[in-house]
């Protein structure tokens, strides 16, 4: 008798979906500018190069891709929840998450420190 193939655990979901995703750039060869763009959202409160241009949003510019990855998921999932960055999240497909991930990751956090209007 064959049982029923039940969900896996979100952990290992999540998991699976993060091991399973490439950055864009390797996928498809996007240049940086292309990168950009679709990250252009995130520059609208995180600054050009995530150095965070207002009050109380995180530095995420020269983080990890998939420390990322993961932090745009759990806003998708409501595991975290703020307003703008859940309705983003629910808004963006994986492709844009990972371009927007691939963005910031690329970034040199010594830039990071230099830059934005609220770095303390």
């Amino acid at each position: 008798m064959k049982h029923p193939a039940r969900p896996l655990p979100f952990p290992i979901a999540l998991l699976a979906i993060l091991l399973a995703t490439t950055p864009v750039s390797a996928q498809a060869g996007a240049d940086h500018d292309e990168v950009r763009a679709q990250a252009h959202t995130c520059i609208a409160c995180h600054g050009e190069y995530g150095q965070k241009e207002a009050p109380g949003q995180p530095r995420i510019g020269g983080r990890d891709y998939y420390e990322l990855l993961a932090a745009m998921a759990s806003y998708r999932t409501v595991q975290r929840f703020h307003p703008a960055m859940t309705t983003l999240m629910l808004s963006l497909d994986e492709a844009s998450m990972s371009a927007a991930a691939e963005y910031f990751a690329g970034i040199d956090p010594a830039r990071v420190a230099r830059k934005g209007p609220y770095n303390d």
